[in-house]
């Protein structure tokens, strides 16, 4: 698996236009990152009922979001929260290197680095591991700056509802929002 660092940006969006994946670390977890959703599935040989994450470079990405949703995404992207609209999970995470690639490219899907069920990747020895099965498919990514190692917060802006709590709590939201949550 060919290693890159994160001063070679146009090497790995080159990497990633011709259908491969990243394992990256984000500002939570080292992730796994591609142009390509089905790619991320088959990699980590997830069941399709299970959804992934869009990276966006920004809010124009999403499709006529509410106010709530443009509320949440002003007071906490870049970060650790991953909202949900329209069924469709969305983040812009806080990390310089995947910020100058999605300027590169405006979006891109990421889910934890791991085969699904199985627990995160910590370093690059247990991504090469992990992974073998794909190496072709995959690049490693300054894969020694590990992100903090806790998922995003997830919240489903249709149902007003967190579907997993990590760093940012309900009582975030709730002062958010000026309101309380169902």
């Amino acid at each position: 698996m060919p290693i890159y660092n994160k001063n070679e940006i146009d090497e790995i969006v080159f990497e990633l236009r011709n259908n491969k994946a990243a394992i990256i670390p984000t500002d939570t977890q080292i992730g796994i990152m591609s142009l390509d959703d089905k790619l991320i599935y088959k990699i980590k040989k997830r069941s399709k009922k299970k959804k992934i994450v869009l990276f966006i470079e920004s809010i124009k990405y999403v499709i006529n979001p509410s106010e709530k949703f443009k509320k949440l995404a002003n007071k906490f992207w870049p970060g650790e929260l991953t909202l949900i609209e329209n069924g469709i999970s969305y983040r812009i995470p806080n990390s310089k290197i995947i910020l100058e690639i999605l300027s590169k490219v405006g979006k891109a899907y990421c889910s934890s680095a791991n085969i699904s069920n199985s627990d995160p990747i910590l370093n690059i020895s247990d991504a090469i591991k992990e992974f073998e099965h794909m190496k072709n498919k995959i690049i490693l990514v300054d894969i020694e700056n590990k992100g903090n190692n806790i998922s995003s917060t997830i919240y489903d802006v249709d149902n007003n509802i967190i579907l997993r709590e990590g760093k940012i709590k309900k009582e975030d939201i709730e002062r958010c929002l000026n309101g309380k949550l169902s």
